[in-house]
């Protein structure tokens, strides 16, 4: 079933991507590109090119993120922004919430709901990098305490390496690996962004691969596989993991969902230091409006840690709003 284009998008297009962007805190950057990423988040394309991520096609019609490969027109645009995906992805009330944004925004006057059409079912785009290119690159790194970059950027924040080896799922890249780097992992991304972990979508699977800077870089603090979407995925805890897969966990004593790698590792190991068995999701930009599509166990506590300033407090409506059935209480991580 495909969206049949009605007047208001016929409206809703008469919005440039410039103005729809700005509306939706993505600033003009060098060279005609925009930033950041509505799907990623990145800053930055990456390596020495400092323009902003996204770029606008000469007919001003379309843009694409140039690190996450997120694309499309200026609908979709606010798609990601208000559901983490494309409209033609989008469930029915999430292409609800698409059109009150055009309306408050007066750029859509009469209609509602665009009508649906059956159309032959086409092959759905590659939103996730090559499975078995995932595992190899994964297979390839190592523990933090094997990498003294890494090691150095864990213990300035804080974080025992040994505790974070002890993880498991949060490791080290090997600088230009003996495997080599797929297409979509640029190898000068192995000299900076070395701390990795798997993503995951709403069924618990490893489809993708999440990385952090350890050292200063001005080309964005983390990375997702280029030309790949990130939206809809999760880092996690073994026990996290083991909630996404709808698996029996025992004897949780909660599930905390938070915001990036470092809180992912700062809950992490807290719990780990505790004998806590808490289970830990993490997201980033397009992530939590999925969380609707995870089956939480009746009666656990479901806690939330996300930053303090603006991007944070987008994010923790977003989970309430899809959590909305469950009783979502806020934790202060930096107190634990």
């Amino acid at each position: 079933m495909d969206l049949h284009v009605g007047d208001w998008i016929s409206q809703a297009r008469e919005v440039s991507i410039e103005q729809a962007g700005s509306l939706l805190g993505i600033k003009p950057g060098r060279s005609g590109s925009m930033g950041p990423c509505i799907s990623c988040g990145a800053e930055k394309r990456g390596g020495h090119d400092n323009r902003g991520p996204i770029g606008v096609n000469a007919s001003k019609t379309g843009w694409k993120c140039h690190s996450c490969g997120a694309t499309g027109d200026v609908v979709d645009m606010v798609a990601y922004a208000t559901a983490g995906s494309r409209l033609a992805e989008c469930s029915k009330e999430q292409q609800r919430a698409v059109v009150q944004w055009f309306k408050v925004g007066g750029h859509v006057k009469d209609g509602g709901m665009p009508t649906r059409t059956k159309t032959k079912k086409t092959e759905p785009e590659k939103k996730r990098p090559p499975q078995a290119e995932v595992q190899k690159f994964w297979l390839s790194t190592k523990k933090v305490t094997g990498c003294s970059a890494v090691s150095s950027f864990l213990a300035d924040r804080k974080f025992s390496p040994d505790d974070v080896a002890a993880l498991g799922f949060i490791r080290a890249t090997a600088a230009y690996p003996d495997c080599g780097c797929p297409d979509w992992w640029p190898k000068v991304w192995t000299k900076t962004y070395r701390l990795i972990t798997p993503a995951y979508d709403v069924g618990g699977n490893f489809v993708s691969l999440h990385a952090r800077a350890v050292k200063t870089t001005d080309t964005g603090k983390t990375r997702w596989p280029r030309s790949y979407e990130a939206g809809g995925l999760f880092m996690a805890n073994k026990l996290g993991v083991m909630l996404l897969k709808r698996q029996p966990i025992g004897e949780v004593r909660g599930v905390l969902i938070c915001e990036g790698m470092t809180d992912l590792l700062r809950a992490s190991t807290c719990a780990l230091e505790s004998d806590l068995a808490l289970a830990v999701i993490a997201g980033a930009s397009g992530s939590f409006q999925h969380l609707s599509k995870v089956k939480f166990p009746e009666g656990l506590p479901i806690y939330t840690a996300t930053d303090t300033d603006e991007t944070g407090a987008r994010y923790l409506a977003l989970i309430r709003k899809s959590l909305k059935s469950h009783q979502v209480r806020p934790l202060n991580l930096s107190a634990t």
